[in-house]
């Protein structure tokens, strides 16, 4: 799942992810977490969107990085264009892909492109609207990334996921907790029948 938001004319789809191998240059070092926030708005019929967003490398040593080293966060803009593809291919397959670029100067001395595709189902969409819904059921498990910033530049290869949503993880605490305490309920009743006996 995705983190969405956003008015009726634009919407944020958010991507955690690692670069795990390759040359870090600007990062210090590997692998690297990132979070990626990409402002988008959404278009019916297919049409490539431009989009504009933020990559964020937190800082290391962190909890959820293998990466001994002390590196400072790194946050950086970025553009590309995000799609949605409809039965495409000669396997036909739904995919919702995103390439993009990241200025020269912010990671290395070059112009950073970075691409990722998350492969589907011929029948998990029925058209190649780039909308929320559309987005939220293409955007599943882990998929490959990579960047390539030419000579000497920063360049990786590492895994990037949908980012889980706030508001659903919020409903499946709920859902957990309301379970936890109708099971205490029946739990308690339970005792008190046997108490009386």
């Amino acid at each position: 799942m995705m983190a969405f938001s956003g008015s009726a004319n634009a919407a944020l789809v958010s991507f955690l992810g690692s670069v795990d191998t390759g040359s870090p240059v600007a990062l210090g070092s590997f692998p690297r977490n990132f979070k990626l926030v990409l402002d988008y708005d959404p278009a019916p019929g297919g049409i490539d969107t431009t989009v504009s967003g933020t990559l964020t490398f937190p800082s290391t040593p962190n909890p959820s990085t293998s990466n001994p080293d002390s590196n400072a966060e790194v946050t950086v803009a970025t553009t590309g264009t995000l799609r949605v593809r409809d039965n495409f291919g000669t396997t036909p397959q739904d995919i919702a892909a995103f390439s993009g670029t990241v200025a020269a100067g912010l990671l290395g001395p070059n112009f950073v492109n970075y691409n990722f595709s998350f492969l589907n189902p011929p029948d998990t969409v029925s058209s190649t609207d780039l909308s929320p819904a559309s987005l939220a059921v293409l955007i599943n498990g882990e998929t490959t990334i990579a960047f390539s910033g030419g000579p000497n530049g920063f360049r990786g290869d590492g895994t990037i996921r949908g980012a889980p949503e706030p508001a659903t993880m919020a409903a499946l605490t709920g859902l957990v907790l309301g379970g936890c305490g109708v099971g205490y309920r029946r739990r308690k009743r339970r005792r008190a029948e046997e108490e009386e006996k």
